[in-house]
C-alpha cells in the first residue's frame, strides 16, 4: 500500500523540501533527456515546487507525478 505523505500548505520550503524538489528535478531532466536549457524546465520546476507547497512530501510519488507531468508538456511540444 503506497502512503502519501501530506501537510498544511507551508509558506516556505525547508532545508529537506529543497532537496527533495532538486533530487526529483534532476531525476526528471535526466530520465527525459531534457538537459537544455528551454522553457520545459522552468515549468517542470515551477511543477514540482507547487506540488511541495500544496503538501506532496512522498519522494517517490513527487517523483511519478513529475515525470508523468513532464511527458505530457514534451507532447504539446514544450
Amino acid at each position: 500500500m503506497t502512503h502519501h505523505v501530506l501537510r498544511a500548505a507551508p509558506d516556505s520550503l525547508d532545508a529537506d523540501e529543497l532537496r527533495i524538489a532538486a533530487d526529483v528535478y534532476e531525476t526528471v531532466l535526466t530520465t527525459l533527456d531534457r538537459t537544455a536549457l528551454d522553457p520545459f524546465r522552468e515549468r517542470l520546476a515551477r511543477f514540482i515546487i507547487q506540488r511541495l507547497f500544496d503538501g506532496e512530501r512522498d519522494p517517490d510519488c513527487l517523483r511519478a507525478v513529475a515525470l508523468e507531468h513532464g511527458r505530457r508538456l514534451i507532447r504539446q511540444g514544450a
